[in-house]
C-alpha cells in the first residue's frame, strides 16, 4: 500500500514548517502594506514626494524595511550559487531560507508532499513543484486580501468594499515585491538545461549528445512534458514577468511623473515611487530588472561552472552598487544609506564566497572555511 503523504513524518514536518513560514511572511507583508497605506495617507495632505536627499520629512518604516527585505532576498540568491559554503554559514542561511520558504523554491523542499500524486500517474514532481511556486504569489495575495477584509470588518468600517479598493493596489505591489525573485526563478528554471557529453578517447573532443532539465535530470529538455511547459507556460509567463512587469512600472510612473502629489496617484501607486526622488520615480523598474538579472545568473550560471558563475554574480552586484552610488535615487538619506550598506555588504559577501570554490590545486581548508564563514556571518549580522 502506498503511504499517504500525511502518514510520513518528513511530510508532516515540511507541512508544519511551511505553514509557519507562510504565517510569518504574511504578517511581514501585512506590516509593509500597513506602513505603505499610512505613509500614503500622510503624504496626501502635503505636497508631493521629496525631491532631494536632505528632505526634512521623516523616513517612514516601510522605506527602511524594503532595503532590508531586498537584502535578504539577494543573500538567498548568493546562497543558491554552486558554492560549497562552510558549516558556519549554512546554519544562518537556513534560518533566512525558512523565512522565505513560501517564496523561494530552493529554501524548503516540498517534493515529499508531491511524490504520491506523481506516483499515481500525474505530472512529474519537478513540474508540480514549479506550478506550486508559480501559483504561490496569487495564493499569498488572496490570503493578504482576506486578512485585510477581516481586519476592516473587525474595525467596523462603514464600507469594507471601499476600504479594499484602497488596499488592492498596495497589496498587489507588495506581493510582487516579496515574490519577484521566486517568480523570476520559477520562470527561468523552465529553460535551464544541463548538457550531457558523450565521452570519447583522445585526441577526439567530447560531443554534446542531449541536455536534461536542471530541475529533473531524468527528463530530457525540449521533449514531452518539458517542451509543453516551456513553450506553453514558460514563454508567456517569462514575457509577463521580465517584460510586462518592468514595462508596466515604467509606464505608470512616467505617466504620473507630473502628478506625484495627486491623492489618487499616491493612494494607488505610492508604493512604486514614494521612496525615490521625483526625477527618479521610475527607479523601481531598475530594481526589478536588476533582481531578474541576478536571479538569471544563479539559474543559468551552472552551465559555465561555479567559478565564473560566482564572478558574474559578484560583478552584477558591484555594478548595481555603482549605479546606486551614481544615481542616489532615494528621497531620504536614511533609506539611501541602508540600501548602500546592504549592497556593499552583498558585494563583500559574494567576493569572499568565491574563495570557497576549488580551483586547480587550490582548495580552501577547514580552518579557512570556519574563520571566513564567521567573518561572513559577523559582516551580515552587523549590517
Amino acid at each position: 500500500r502506498m503511504m499517504h503523504w500525511s502518514e510520513r513524518p518528513r511530510a508532516r514536518c515540511v507541512l508544519g514548517s511551511g505553514a509557519a513560514a507562510v504565517v510569518v511572511l504574511l504578517l511581514f507583508m501585512k506590516l509593509l502594506v500597513a506602513s505603505t497605506l499610512a505613509a500614503n495617507r500622510a503624504t496626501r495632505s502635503v505636497s508631493g514626494a521629496p525631491s532631494n536627499l536632505n528632505s526634512n520629512s521623516s523616513c517612514e518604516p516601510g522605506m527602511l524595511l524594503r532595503p532590508l527585505l531586498l537584502f535578504t532576498q539577494y543573500i538567498l540568491v548568493i546562497a543558491s550559487l554552486n558554492i560549497d559554503f562552510p558549516s558556519t554559514v549554512t546554519a544562518p542561511l537556513k534560518a533566512v531560507a525558512w523565512f522565505w520558504a513560501p517564496a523561494s523554491p530552493q529554501a524548503l523542499s516540498i517534493d515529499c508532499l508531491l511524490e504520491g500524486s506523481a506516483a499515481a500517474g500525474a505530472l512529474p514532481v519537478a513540474m508540480q513543484r514549479v506550478l506550486v511556486y508559480i501559483c504561490m504569489p496569487l495564493a499569498m495575495l488572496l490570503a493578504l486580501l482576506m486578512l485585510e477584509a477581516a481586519l476592516l470588518k473587525l474595525a467596523h468600517r462603514a464600507s469594507v468594499r471601499a476600504g479594499m479598493a484602497d488596499r488592492l493596489f498596495s497589496s498587489a505591489f507588495v506581493a510582487a515585491f516579496f515574490f519577484l525573485p521566486s517568480m523570476a526563478r520559477s520562470r527561468f528554471s523552465l529553460f535551464a538545461c544541463v548538457p550531457k557529453d558523450e565521452p570519447t578517447s583522445p585526441p577526439f573532443a567530447t560531443a554534446v549528445v542531449c541536455s536534461f532539465w536542471a530541475l529533473d535530470l531524468n527528463m530530457q529538455c525540449w521533449v514531452g512534458y518539458h517542451r509543453v511547459f516551456a513553450l506553453g507556460v514558460g514563454v508567456p509567463l517569462l514575457l509577463l514577468i521580465c517584460v510586462g512587469l518592468p514595462a508596466c512600472i515604467l509606464y505608470k510612473t512616467l505617466s504620473y511623473r507630473r502628478d506625484l502629489a495627486n491623492p489618487h496617484v499616491i493612494q494607488h501607486y505610492g508604493f512604486l515611487f514614494r521612496a525615490y526622488k521625483s526625477r527618479f520615480c521610475w527607479w523601481e523598474c531598475v530594481v526589478v530588472l536588476q533582481t531578474e538579472a541576478l536571479v538569471a545568473v544563479s539559474v543559468f550560471g551552472h552551465s559555465i561552472g561555479p567559478m565564473y558563475q560566482a564572478l558574474f554574480a559578484n560583478a552584477m552586484l558591484a555594478l548595481m552598487t555603482m549605479m546606486l552610488m551614481m544615481a542616489r535615487p532615494h528621497a531620504h538619506a536614511a533609506a539611501y544609506r541602508v540600501m548602500l550598506h546592504a549592497m556593499c555588504c552583498l558585494v563583500l559577501t559574494s567576493y569572499i564566497s568565491i574563495s570557497f570554490i576549488p580551483s586547480g590545486n587550490y582548495k580552501a581548508g577547514p580552518r579557512y572555511g570556519i574563520i571566513m564563514g564567521c567573518v561572513l556571518v559577523l559582516l551580515n549580522a552587523s549590517y
